[in-house]
């Protein structure tokens, strides 16, 4: 009786911090990723101490065989789309531009040496519209990358675009600094769909003037436009169509991204409900796929079927076979080795392997001078323990699916997910919500609230008592 007891007391812990979770206005998925804020506490820190963070990280023998990836953000738009929830800001002046690049450059520069014997593996240009930058001012940044960095000579360096902001000098910079892949964000070819986002602005002949230039230029070995679906006014036929007028165009790869809503999306369109949101997501997906299939065939695209991929998958790859190969990895997802992840410019995400991970928050949009040496500041969770970087991965990969990739683990951590959770997958088996393959460590519930509730179970006592008194002083 004592153990059931015990049993019924623990869950009822679980119960109380989820439910203190969802009061405080967390969403589904996304507070199974927010739950890193209750490993360690957020702090401030300087330049010198995130160095000697990285300084001590890359001493040590192992990291040899871990995959290095460069991320520099730019986070600026010109206007801001209706769905978007990243880190991004409206751009009020060139001078606003100037500034953030002096900032940025600074930055780049302040790692140089830290990274002298880092030979990365990718480099991702991204926004916010990355290409709002001048030729110039491109080139300026593209130069300090080439002479602060070095790159494996197979790296994929990676130019995001918002097609309206594209024009053949820009590309002639890009190439001429070895970006060999570029990807237009599109999102939509539907004027209805692009009215209702804040994009009317973008026009069918501007994107196919866009990847049609980028196509001129053999240094481009992949050229890929992003698409959305879920967006408000489109349904399967309307994305089908803008898929077909890509393909026509010969983009090399069609990028499919699930739309993931802020809640201010969800109450104006779906009522307050993600339930209603991810029924329309999922039918959305499956006659998508059927309308698709036949246009795959005929314009000989690979893609892996939806019922193999992840719910709430990240992108949805579509890749012409002539361009197809598995050398190259884009967003990592399915990575099976250690990724140390080195994010440069203001809400960029560094991630240290087994160890920490911060956000860059150096520069404000109402900066008006300064530099990077007066404004820098990183804030974020810094010296997590071996365990706490296993539990985040974890919590990260049930947040957007139903399984855990044992060679994926093993891979990132170097060890067996079932000797590191023995306890855990134990009991959440004797509950019939976890089931074992040889490959996969499978939770049964399909609801995101239900993965994340028993996903708990990794947690230990202290870490959710912990969490519960630094939420109930922000309910």
């Amino acid at each position: 009786m004592q153990g059931l007891a015990s049993s019924e007391q623990e869950m009822r812990l679980r119960r109380l911090f989820a439910d203190l979770l969802i009061k405080k206005g967390y969403e589904k998925e996304v507070y199974l990723l927010d739950l890193s804020a209750f490993f360690k506490s957020h702090g401030v820190y300087t330049l010198s101490e995130v160095q000697d963070l990285w300084r001590g990280h890359l001493s040590k023998a192992e990291v040899c065989r871990h995959y290095f990836s460069l991320y520099v953000h730019i986070p600026f738009c010109r206007k801001r789309c209706s769905f978007c929830r990243h880190y991004e800001w409206t751009c009020s002046s060139e001078n606003q531009l100037r500034l953030y690049l002096d900032s940025l450059v600074f930055e780049i520069r302040a790692f140089k040496e830290i990274f002298s014997g880092v030979m990365f593996k990718s480099l991702y240009v991204g926004g916010g519209t990355a290409n709002i930058l001048s030729p110039e001012q491109i080139d300026r940044l593209l130069s300090e990358i080439d002479l602060n960095f070095r790159f494996d000579d197979h790296a994929e360096k990676t130019f995001e675009c918002n097609p309206n902001e594209s024009s053949m000098e820009k590309l002639s910079v890009f190439a001429g600094h070895g970006i060999n892949r570029v990807s237009f964000g599109v999102q939509s070819y539907s004027q209805d769909v692009l009215g209702c986002t804040h994009r009317a602005h973008q026009s069918e002949e501007m994107v196919a003037s866009a990847i049609r230039d980028a196509q001129r230029f053999p240094a481009f070995h992949k050229i890929n436009a992003d698409l959305l679906i879920g967006l408000h006014n489109d349904s399967p036929k309307t994305v089908c169509d803008s898929f077909l007028k890509l393909a026509q165009l010969g983009t090399g790869s069609i990028s499919l991204y699930a739309l993931k809503p802020p809640l201010h999306y969800i109450k104006k369109y779906y009522r307050g409900r993600q339930d209603l949101y991810d029924e329309a997501l999922s039918e959305k997906l499956r006659d998508f796929e059927r309308l698709v299939a036949p246009i795959t065939e005929e314009f000989d695209y690979v893609f892996t079927p939806l019922k193999e991929i992840r719910a709430n998958f990240d992108a949805w790859m579509f890749t012409l076979r002539k361009n197809y190969h598995t050398g190259r990895i884009y967003k990592y997802v399915t990575a099976e080795f250690p990724i140390d992840c080195l994010g440069l410019g203001t809400g960029a995400v560094s991630t240290i392997t087994d160890h920490a991970f911060y956000k860059n928050q150096s520069f404000t949009p109402s900066a008006q001078g300064g530099t990077f040496e007066q404004n820098g500041r990183y804030r974020g969770c810094l010296k997590y323990g071996p365990k706490e970087q296993r539990v985040l991965f974890i919590l990260g990969e049930i947040a957007t699916w139903n399984r855990i990739s044992k060679t994926q683990y093993r891979g990132m951590f170097g060890s067996d997910i079932t000797a590191d959770f023995t306890v855990e997958l134990e009991r959440l088996s004797a509950l019939g919500v976890v089931s074992l393959t040889d490959a996969f460590v499978i939770f049964e519930r399909k609801k995101p609230e239900e993965r994340f509730f028993y996903a708990l179970f990794f947690l230990d006592h202290k870490m959710i008592f912990d969490a519960m008194e630094k939420l109930k002083t922000k309910v």
